[in-house]
């Protein structure tokens, strides 16, 4: 690669020149805020990552230095756009919304859309069977929805028929993927399954995944019974569009001028353009940025935030439908297969562990259709952090040990005790609902391949049981009690004292007094050193492998640098 120097039209500023554009990479060396234009979008499927690399190499060959962040969710992403971690947000209609209310008026400056974001239209559709000929029939009558924080599947339609008078019997919101703002339509899909199992009888989604039912692409909808079963309304709710580049107008000019420039000179009619512009959906061509079609947006998002009067469902394990196989959406050889908008309702997961890794788990495959079931051998939830060393906690801030959309309340860069650390998964837990998919005081003793599936034995209450699942999920983590691990140390025999695995010192009290010695230099090393030493033992020693750098003891605390088996063990006592 030939790369030489040139500056930019910003005075003082400098890139590198690769064959084709811009770079804003360099070996060895971090990138500067001020020198690249930085943009969020959010993950919503795995191609997205795919068609931003694309967008990537042809920016950069056009004259922006550009790359790109993905965030999990709308929120997280609006909130770097405002705190000025990236330059430009991908931003769907509700964020939109969102960064003009939080960053007041004329804050921000949208750069353009997509031709198809423009006039998004959803409808209103019934099973035949209901009678419902017009949208005021709809009062009385059970209606499906995608995702509470869908625009197209919820927000804008209830406020439709909140704004005609139109009062449903209950509204039922298929909260799959939240956070991603209805972009992965999967509750959409759950919503259509509701209504032809006679779960409901009005569904509010957008035109796109009604269409695409009709084409046959959704795995799981019989294309022939959506056609028999429903049928839309004549009325429909208002047109409102998409998705739009955000950025603030406290960001550099130049930034945003020269992604503009670049984006607008794409052509689809040219071969080197279309490939990536098709795979981000457009039509035509990019176009320019509109305000109007926002504000039916607006008003909806404003009407919904103070009051949640529907019902949220997650999917439940039933029987497949006449000619639909229980692996529609999904293949048994390569994994569990949770790309893309696929969605499987009748599959049973069995996950062994309730910590971190386990909820995580729970939440992913619930979001995407799935029965989850965990097995916890403990009373509680939390794994490693439900019970450990005495004193334990994390060695770094906070925000390092979030979930991405629920943030800790702990104040910000304090370093969470173990305790702490406990009681924010379990209101991670409890706020997403989780524990129903958990059964506590429960061992998996084993867990063996069959046919079409894994067969779970576990045990609870000294009672055994046989459970069959599609798909089976280990998440005991890497510190669970059953892999503790005690060497067998020459001449341990003659030792008089008590030797224990870190996990079991639990009461500082155990070392008053004594000589201890602890084997190891890592995290737990150091903390159950420095909590003998606090404890008035009378002497404390580390005994590792080799000496890693100082470590937070007094000057009575001694690093010994020891093979592990050569000598005495009676060494390890001084």
């Amino acid at each position: 690669m030939f790369v030489r120097h040139v500056p930019w039209h910003v005075p003082g500023r400098y890139l590198a020149l690769r064959r084709g554009g811009f770079s804003t990479w360099h070996f060895g060396r971090l990138p500067r805020k001020e020198d690249h234009v930085l943009m969020g979008a959010v993950s919503y499927d795995p191609a997205i990552s795919s068609i931003w690399e694309k967008m990537k190499d042809y920016l950069n060959s056009a004259g922006c230095p550009f790359d790109f962040v993905l965030f999990t969710n709308y929120e997280r992403q609006v909130a770097a756009l405002l705190a000025g971690e990236i330059d430009l947000a991908w931003n769907g209609p509700v964020a939109h919304v969102l960064a003009q209310q939080h960053a007041g008026p004329g804050g921000v400056i949208s750069l353009g859309m997509r031709d198809v974001d423009c006039d998004f239209i959803s409808l209103c559709v019934a099973r035949k069977d209901a009678n419902v000929a017009s949208v005021g029939e709809v009062t009385g009558k059970i209606v499906a929805t995608g995702a509470s924080d869908s625009p197209q599947a919820h927000l804008v339609p209830l406020f439709w028929l909140d704004e005609l008078g139109v009062k449903p019997a209950e509204v039922r919101a298929f909260d799959m993927d939240l956070g991603k703002h209805g972009d992965t339509a999967v509750g959409e899909v759950s919503a259509l399954e509701a209504l032809l199992e006679g779960q409901a009888q009005v569904g509010l989604l957008s035109k796109m995944m009604w269409m695409r039912g009709l084409q046959g692409q959704l795995p799981s909808i019989d294309a022939k019974q959506l056609e028999e079963t429903l049928e839309v309304i004549p009325e429909s709710p208002p047109l409102f569009d998409h998705c739009q580049f955000d950025v603030l107008a406290s960001n550099p000019a130049w930034k945003r001028e020269s992604f503009c420039d670049a984006l607008f000179k794409m052509d689809i009619r040219n071969p080197k353009h279309e490939e990536v512009m098709r795979l981000e959906g457009i039509q035509d061509s990019w176009m320019p940025p509109r305000q109007e079609g926002y504000a039916v947006v607006q008003k909806a998002f404003a009407s919904f935030q103070p009051k949640r009067h529907y019902s949220t469902v997650a999917r439940t394990h039933r029987p497949g439908r006449p000619g639909m196989s229980t692996a529609t959406a999904m293949s048994r050889g390569g994994g569990l297969g949770l790309g893309g908008s696929r969605h499987v309702s009748s599959s049973r997961v069995g996950v062994v562990g309730g910590g971190v890794a386990g909820l995580q788990v729970i939440r992913s495959l619930r979001a995407k259709g799935f029965e989850v079931k965990a097995f916890e051998q403990d009373a509680k939830i939390g794994g490693v952090w439900r019970e450990n060393y005495v004193n334990f906690g994390v060695q770094v801030p906070k925000q390092l040990y979030e979930f991405p959309d629920f943030p800790s309340k702990l104040p910000w860069g304090q370093y969470p005790t173990g305790q702490e650390t406990q009681h924010y998964v379990e209101d991670y837990a409890e706020h997403f609902k989780l524990l129903d998919s958990v059964e506590t005081n429960t061992k998996v003793l084993s867990v063996k391949p069959q046919e079409d599936g894994w067969v779970f034995t576990t045990s609870k209450d000294g009672t055994a049981k046989e459970e069959s699942f599609d798909y089976c999920v280990i998440a005991t983590g890497l510190y669970s009690k059953t892999k503790q691990f005690l060497p067998k140390l020459p001449s341990q025999e003659l030792f008089q004292g008590q030797a224990l695995h870190s996990t079991d010192f639990q009461d500082p009290a155990m070392a008053e007094g004594k000589r201890v010695v602890v084997v190891g230099n890592g995290k737990s090393a150091v903390d159950c050193a420095v909590e003998a030493f606090n404890a008035k033992a009378s002497h404390v020693t580390m005994v590792s492998r080799r000496r890693r750098g100082k470590t937070p003891l007094a000057k009575k605390t001694r690093v010994v640098a020891s093979r592990l088996g050569s000598g005495n063990c009676r060494k390890m006592e001084v």
